[in-house]
This record gives structure tokens, sequence and C-alpha cells, in this order.
């Protein structure tokens, strides 16, 4: 093809189509030259940059640790992308404040820690040894270079070094526990009355022209937000699982793959063995004497002039199982290399194999102890099995429809029609419905309720993009009609009108009376008099009540650990209006501070933990704050 508008394009007509071809290059090499390309950064640390692909990846490692923190009730909505990488971004400086720092002062991490680090990660582990081969597969999956990931490292050595200095110089002495213990363990003597506003609802019934006047005042309660129905097609897990036709067939070939590892209990093997390691030197006659030796020691055993163990102790070329007789302990399948348990699986108790070759060398091996093996049934696994391979067919229909769906929407933006034809779903509509949102399955979602009132959606009327909902769930969205904000007629909000009066009036009511009982109260009146002739007020004296207890209502609580202590003999009282209308006479009788005498030694020195943690804590971001302040820190907040 590009011979052929080579062969056609010469000429003054080539001459154009080049022109045409250079402006837009050219210009993109400018865009490029201006922005910095497609990964700019996006703040410097004392000359340092952070880079916009950097901050990338931290977004989407927050991302992963919320959603393992989280677990089923992780929804990505909850999380708005600009805040999350706010967060992430000053955490990146952070780091790199600490890092500039510890360099400075010469911190660091030795080679020789490095390694023994790296080494002992499981996950670059194989059979509890480091493998180098192990660890440069693991880091490339993670799109890692071992030089980076080491850079890493030492980057967090050193930062760590500071961080534990800065914590271990951290210490709680007896007067601050004891502080700390006269303040949380503290109790305060309590008692109230409590005015319930709904005694008087009965009593108030306003008219119609009182309806009317508050109605008129309070027009602005009335109004009906902006509200949209919007029309959505939904891929969710529910409808690609009704998709999924799982045969029979394909549960009973999963079994059968399955049977021998997860639905197969016992049959471990308690295993011995002899190892004889060939030399490196005249390596085939030497293999052939190492399997001749064995071949005359399994002799020597069978004929009963030598034990197993003892000739494992004598002969054997691996020292830690030769000084238990060749012991390996009990082994399942997969914890030997395949051709050890081909030959153990083989074998009854007290049998002895045929010299074995493995990657270490010769091993006889015997059979000591078998625990007897339980297969579940196809029947009883049956429904486990299918539902995992509903599982997974959902997940890869949902990666192979995801696509198309987005795909779809974008490129028919006045109709969700072709998009829902191509993925073989229906257009769903919802009833009206404000930026508040609602209770059903999908207008509770604060993510498609911004598709949905953004500016392309809900002025330009055009199909959202996809909207991630969660794990293999997801949806596309468009305003089917809208409807502007007005204020409701009397008549339809008339009801409301009156509740609302009503209980503004009663809560008035809960209060004078309340404020009368705190007048009587300070004139000398006992409490429970007071609530035998209030019919409105109910008495409740707990009496010594710790803080958070849960013998006394939050609300009540709050303000009797804000209150100043009474002094000797003496009742501080305090009136309040509770969130639903009633109103509450708070006495404060007395307050008596926690003592560290009081607590046992061993929960002494878990707050002494707690506290200190919490003074490291604290040193730490003091640290960093200072640091941050004195460093050369620039956002570009344009690039975030």
């Amino acid at each position: 093809m590009l011979q052929s508008i080579r062969d056609n394009t010469r000429g003054w007509i080539g001459y154009t189509i080049v022109a045409v071809l250079v402006v837009p290059f050219a210009l993109f090499g400018v865009y490029n030259y201006f922005t910095g390309g497609s990964n700019p950064p996006v703040a410097e640390v004392e000359g340092e940059e952070i880079t916009s692909q950097q901050l990338d990846q931290a977004v989407q490692q927050q991302r992963q640790r919320l959603q393992q923190m989280l677990g089923d009730q992780y929804d990505p909505s909850m999380f708005g992308g600009g805040e999350l990488r706010r967060q992430a971004l000053n955490e990146l400086i952070n780091t790199a404040v600490l890092d500039a720092f510890a360099g400075e002062h010469g911190l660091r991490l030795t080679d020789q820690a490095l390694r023994q680090h790296i080494q002992g990660q499981s996950f670059f582990q194989v059979d509890g040894e480091f493998s180098p081969e192990r660890y440069r597969a693991v880091l490339q999956q993670n799109n890692l270079t071992p030089e980076r990931y080491e850079a890493q490292l030492r980057r967090e050595g050193a930062a760590g070094q500071l961080q534990r200095g800065v914590s271990g110089s951290v210490f709680v002495t007896d007067a601050e526990l004891a502080r700390f213990i006269a303040i949380q363990r503290q109790q305060r003597d309590v008692a109230w009355l409590r005015v319930a506003a709904s005694s008087f609802a009965d009593e108030l019934q306003p008219d119609e022209a009182s309806l009317r006047e508050y109605y008129r005042a309070n027009e602005s309660s009335w109004e009906r937000p902006r509200q949209v129905r919007l029309a959505y097609v939904e891929l969710s897990p529910q409808t690609l699982a009704e998709r999924a036709d799982i045969s029979e067939a394909e549960v009973r070939e999963r079994y059968e793959s399955l049977r021998d590892t997860q639905y197969t209990k016992g049959g471990e093997r308690r295993v011995q063995h002899i190892l004889l390691q060939p030399s490196t030197e005249g390596e085939g006659e030497q293999t052939q004497s190492a399997e001749q030796r064995l071949a005359e020691l399994r002799r020597r055993i069978t004929g009963g002039d030598l034990g197993f163990a003892e000739a494992a102790e004598e002969y054997s070329e691996d020292p830690a199982s030769a000084r238990e007789g060749g012991e390996l302990g009990w082994i399942s399948r997969g914890d030997l290399s395949e051709p050890l348990e081909e030959a153990a699986y083989a074998l009854q108790p007290g049998q002895i194999s045929e010299p074995v070759e493995s990657d270490f060398g010769w091993h006889l091996i015997r059979i000591s102890e078998v625990r007897d093996q339980e297969v579940t049934p196809f029947e009883e696994a049956r429904d486990e099995i299918r539902q995992e391979l509903e599982e997974r067919a959902v997940e890869e229909a949902f990666v192979a429809l995801r696509n198309e769906l987005a795909n779809l929407a974008y490129e028919n933006p006045g109709s969700l029609e072709p998009a829902a034809a191509a993925v073989d779903l229906p257009v769903e509509t919802t009833d009206w419905v404000s930026r508040a949102g609602t209770d059903s399955e999908i207008t509770a979602r604060d993510a498609i309720l911004e598709a949905a009132f953004s500016a392309e959606v809900l002025e330009q009327g055009l199909n959202s993009d996809l909207v991630e909902l969660g794990e293999n769930h997801a949806a596309v969205v468009r305003v089917a009609e809208q409807r502007p904000a007005t204020v409701l007629p009397f008549e339809q909000v008339r009801e409301q009108v009156r509740e609302r009066l009503v209980a503004e009036r009663a809560a008035e009511r809960a209060r004078e009376v309340g404020e009368g009982l705190l007048d009587r109260l300070a004139g000398g009146v006992e409490p429970a008099e007071l609530a035998a002739e209030e019919e409105a007020a109910e008495w409740s004296e707990p009496g010594w009540v710790t803080r958070g207890g849960g013998n006394i209502p939050s609300e009540i609580s709050e303000v009797v650990f804000r209150t100043e202590p009474p002094g000797e003999g003496e009742t501080n009282r305090r009136g309040v209006e509770l969130s639903n209308g009633d109103y509450a006479v708070i006495l404060l009788r007395g307050v008596r501070d926690g003592r560290l005498a009081d607590i046992p030694e061993e929960e002494r020195e878990e707050l002494r933990m707690r506290l200190r943690e919490l003074d490291a804590r604290s040193a730490e971001q003091a640290l960093v704050q200072a640091l941050r302040a004195e460093a050369d820190v620039t956002i570009y907040d344009d690039r975030l």
C-alpha cells in the first residue's frame, strides 16, 4: 500500500500531501516540547521529579489496598479519582522528602542487608530457597527491573531507619500514662430529666392559615430539585450468570482435574530416603556407580543384613535427614519432585523402591506409614464446581462485553440501542431521580449520578462513558427525560408542611417545659418530684458512667463529659436540645478520675504501648511536616 501511495503521489499533488501532513506532525512536536510528552512531572521535590506515571501507579496501589481492606463492600464510586489522586501525591511527596533527608544524613541500606531482605521474601523462593530465576520472573510480572526494585528497597530502607529512629526516641512516662488513664477511665455521676417533644404533638393542631403561612415562609424547603429519568444498559454479575450455560460434562471434567488435589483428603505417606550424589567428574561412570551402590544397599536392607535407618545414617549424603535415619516426614502429592513422588505413591508400607534418579542425585525410597485417603464424591462437589465455573464464565463474559458496550455507546452517542443490541441486553429506565439519588440499585450509586448529571450527559444529551460499579459490574447511562427544579404546590406537600410545623412547635414546647424544670431545680425542687408532676418528663438516674458507656445516650454523654466538674457537694446543671426535638435537663453531681493503681500491670503496659504508638505516629507526622515546610516542593496542579 505504501508503495502504491509513493507511485501515485509525485509532482505537485505529492508536495501538497506532504505539506498537509507536515503541519500536524510539527504541531505534535511543539505540543510535546511544551507539555513534556505523555509522562510529564506532576510535582518536583528538591529538583527530583514525580511523574504522572508514578502517580498513576500510586493511585492504583491505593485502590488495591482499599479493595483488600473492604472486600465485598468496596465500591469504586466511594473514592473519587481527584481526592484519591491528591492523597496519593501527598504520600509520594512525603516519601520523597524523607528520602532526601535520609540521603543527606548518610542513612542507607547496606548491600548485605539488601541481599538478606530480598532472599528472605517467600515469593522469591522455590522449595524454601531463594531462586534468582523466580526473582526475575516476579519482578517482570510487576513491570520492574532488578535495578529499579533494589533502588526502591534502598530508599525504603533508608527512610525506614529514619522513621525507626524517630519512633524509637518516643517513650511514655508514668506521669503521662497516669494522666491518660485519669481521663480515659474517668467516671461521672449523672442523672437527667428528659422532656419528650412527642408528648405535645396531639395538642398542637395548626389551622389552614398557619399551614399556608408556614409554607410561604419556608418556600425553598418544598422545592423539587432538577430531576431526570435515566435510560441505561447494565452488565451485572446476575445477568451474566443467567447466560452461563455450564453443562454437566464440563462440571464432571473439572471435578476429575481437581479430584486428586482439591477433593482428596488423607493419602499422605511417611517417607524415608537415602541419597547418593554423583560426582561431576567422570559423570556417566559415577552416576552408574551411585545407582549400583544404592542397588547393593537395597539388597542388603531387604535381605535383613542392614536396617534402612541404619543405612541412611551411615551412607546417605543428605546430612539433615541422615541424622534422623533418612526421615522426610509426612508428604502429600506435589511435595516431592515427580520421579520421587511416583516412586513413593507406588509403594505400600514397609516396601523399598528401586534406585530413583532426581535432580539431586539417586535415592532409595521407603514408605513407613500411609494415611487412609478420603475422596469427596462428585455429587457432593457438583454445586461448588458449577458455581466456580459460572463465576469464571461471568468474568470472561464481562471482559468480552464491557469493551463492546463502551465502544458502541461512544460511537453512537445519541442512542443506547446499538450498544444494547450488540451485548444482547435491554435498555432499562429509572423513575425520576435527583442529584441526591434514590434507594434503587442503580440510582443509589454516586458514580451513576455523577455520570448522569455531568455536562456531557445532562446538557449535551450524550451517552455516558462506561461506569464501573464493582467486580464484573458496569453500566452506560443517558438522560431519557428531565424536568427543571420547581416549588411544589401547597396542596401536594400539605401533609409534609403540617408534620414539620407540628414537630417544630412540639420541640419549642419541650424546650419551654425543660427550661422551666431547669429553673425549678435551681430553686431546690427534687428532680423526681418534678418528673412526677410533669407528664412529659422522664427521670433517669444511671449514677456513675464512663466515657462512651452504653448505658447513656450518646448525645447526653457528649454534654456530660464536656460539662465543668462541680465543686465538692455541688451539682452542675445543663439543658440541651436533642436531635429528635426532645429536651434534656442534665445533672452532673460528681467526677472521679481513673487511677493508675487500679489498672492491672498487663493492661497498663498495653495502654502504654498504645500511647507510645500514637506518640510515635505524631512524631513522624511532625517530622514530615517540618521537612516539607523547609523543602523545595512544586506541585503542577494543572497536570493532576
